[in-house]
């Protein structure tokens, strides 16, 4: 990692974690223009899913490329950022 992150392992290894939740962790991003439905879908495919008996959890305003392109400019490590 960068000089100014530090990476910190779960007490869980991945595997655990799918094993006592009965589940694998995964992730969807939805890309598109403002106003397109973007939180729409995501809050409608969590309520699927959580009906389904799955842990989920909808997060709004992650701008992945804009906040890549922000810490690009930054002089941030990104490869290191992204990478964990």
């Amino acid at each position: 990692a960068g000089a100014n992150l530090t990476w910190h392992a779960g007490l869980l290894s991945g595997e655990e974690r799918a094993r006592l939740l009965g589940q694998e962790g995964g992730v969807l991003v939805f890309t598109g223009l403002s106003g397109s439905g973007k939180s729409t879908l995501a809050r409608a495919v969590e309520l699927t899913l959580v009906r389904e008996g799955r842990q989920a959890l909808a997060l709004k305003c992650f701008d992945f490329l804009g906040t890549r392109a922000r810490l690009d400019l930054a002089g941030w490590p990104t490869e290191d950022i992204f990478a964990h």
